[in-house]
């Protein structure tokens, strides 16, 4: 008797085990298999961005001391192509919104991925590289964008060039990042205005 409860417990056991390990391996594939959609449908994700950058980098000669990516991109990238992107626009953006940063201190290039929008014209996304002796101004601004077109946040880091035909550049401190905009945007005037390399490498923020 005491041998059938231990083989009954056995197999409830083993039951059990097999059953979490399917769950967790069913929601890693329904998860890889809704990017994989997301993706082939024009969207984006964290992690498609970033690969995004580094090949843009690599096919310029750069290299990354600093990348950061806005983990609402999706949703964001969705509502941007709705109204946006492709799109004739009905009033001009106040800044390029930036959805991806990422900088090169030895060759002294800042790369911006972002979407403009110019009243009567389409919109479009660009990938800018700005030297950094072409930054004139880089501060912590107010958020300028509505929630529905851009990640929620307080406070934004702007980045104005010395080309007065560029508009200027709005990257979101997105609090879900887990670093303050203060600490933020302190390392990246550090690295633009005085080529500071991160410490201990490369960083990357999404």
């Amino acid at each position: 008797m005491l041998y059938v409860i231990f083989v009954v417990l056995l197999v409830l056991l083993v039951g059990y085990i097999l059953g979490r390990w399917l769950l967790r391996e069913f929601r890693e594939f329904s998860g890889t298999l809704a990017e994989r959609i997301k993706i082939a449908r024009g969207g984006k994700t964290p992690q498609r961005v970033l690969e995004e950058v580094r090949q843009d980098l690599a096919q310029r000669g750069l290299k990354a001391d600093l990348v950061v990516v806005s983990r609402r991109i999706g949703p964001v990238y969705d509502a941007l192509r709705r109204r946006i992107v492709g799109r004739r626009v009905q009033q001009s953006m106040p800044a390029a919104l930036v959805f991806a940063l990422a900088a090169d201190v030895e060759h002294g290039m800042l790369y911006l991925r972002s979407v403009y929008g110019t009243v009567d014209e389409s919109g479009r996304e660009g990938r800018d590289c700005v030297a950094f002796d072409a930054v004139a101004r880089i501060e912590r601004v107010p958020a300028r964008f509505d929630a529905d077109i851009a990640p929620p946040a307080e406070e934004a880091l702007e980045i104005v060039t010395t080309d007065t035909d560029q508009p200027p550049f709005h990257l979101p401190l997105e609090k879900a990042w887990g670093v303050s905009p203060r600490d933020l945007s302190d390392r990246i005037r550090r690295i633009v205005c005085h080529g500071e390399r991160p410490a201990g490498g490369s960083v990357i923020v999404r």
